[in-house]
């Protein structure tokens, strides 16, 4: 085999390796990705529930809401920003994205139907008089 024909087959030896280093690594992020956005889902709403009872913490003590923060959120993919916002006295409302729907309450996953929501930016009403209590929002 001349040395040409060598440094051909090494190219395309080469070639073939990398494309397949690349497609493996394409379905790797294909196939989690549904995986890494519940999981993100997930961490949201165990965040609106820690929000909800400080609120209603806040509330029990001082007889009024927290008033919203000014503080700009620092905005990256596993961490979506929750946007507080007073609606009257005692209510009041959180709203943040979702990457998925939550589980369907016929799925075998818990899922506590107090934090139903789609795709997209959805915003959950509360009432300080009436505390949350309960379990934590998700296990998905």
């Amino acid at each position: 085999m001349t040395s040409e024909a060598m440094i051909k087959k090494i190219w395309l030896l080469t070639i073939l390796f990398g494309s397949v280093i690349i497609i493996a690594l394409i379905l790797f992020l294909v196939l989690t990705r549904h995986d890494r956005e519940q999981n993100v889902d997930s961490k949201t709403i165990e965040r609106i529930v820690v929000m909800v009872r400080q609120n209603d913490n806040y509330y029990q003590q001082y007889h009024k809401l927290p008033e919203p923060t000014t503080e700009e959120p620092i905005v990256n993919y596993n961490t979506p920003i929750i946007k507080y916002s007073i609606k009257s006295e005692t209510n009041y409302q959180l709203c943040s994205y979702f990457f998925l729907p939550s589980p369907s309450l016929n799925s075998n996953i818990f899922f506590d139907a107090r934090w139903k929501h789609g795709v997209g930016q959805h915003c959950f009403e509360f009432n300080a008089t009436k505390p949350y209590l309960g379990l934590p929002a998700v296990a998905y």
